[in-house]
């Protein structure tokens, strides 16, 4: 019976998702508040920004892991963007900064321990609404699923 019940409390092991880094999108600088902007994030690839923004601090993709998946088998990766639009109270508008498109692979492969690992980026849009700015830090949720 003991062995019974160690087999089953092993089957029924859940899946692990760890965000090892949050997505950021550094530290920016906007030069004129009434022209449009952009700062894009891809995995692996060199932050970039418009002319209209520089970077104090670069940003950087998350990096999220996965752990006791099934083992060798391929995951599908969608996401999706809730509340979109950035800049509550601490940053003085709300519809100034607006997360337009999130940037990962379309599918991952676990290994054979059932572990894997891939990256999130994004776009960031800047309104150029010409409305005042203050200094802070704002999060937004989005949703990632896994499917396999």
């Amino acid at each position: 019976m003991v062995l019974a019940l160690l087999f089953a409390s092993h089957l029924a092991k859940a899946q692990d998702i760890s965000v090892v880094r949050k997505l950021s999108f550094g530290t920016i600088a906007i030069i004129d508040q009434n022209s449009v902007g952009t700062v894009t994030i891809e995995p692996n690839v060199r932050p970039q920004t418009s002319s209209n923004i520089l970077f104090v601090e670069f940003g950087h993709a998350a990096e999220i892991l996965l752990t006791d998946f099934p083992r060798n088998r391929q995951i599908s990766v969608q996401s999706t963007v809730y509340n979109d639009w950035f800049g509550y109270w601490n940053l003085g508008a709300s519809d100034t900064f607006q997360l337009t498109e999130l940037y990962h692979e379309k599918a991952i492969y676990t290994d054979s321990v059932g572990s894997g690992q891939f990256k999130v980026g994004g776009q960031l849009r800047f309104a150029g609404n010409g409305k005042s700015l203050s200094d802070g830090v704002q999060t937004l949720n989005v949703e990632i699923i896994l499917s396999y």
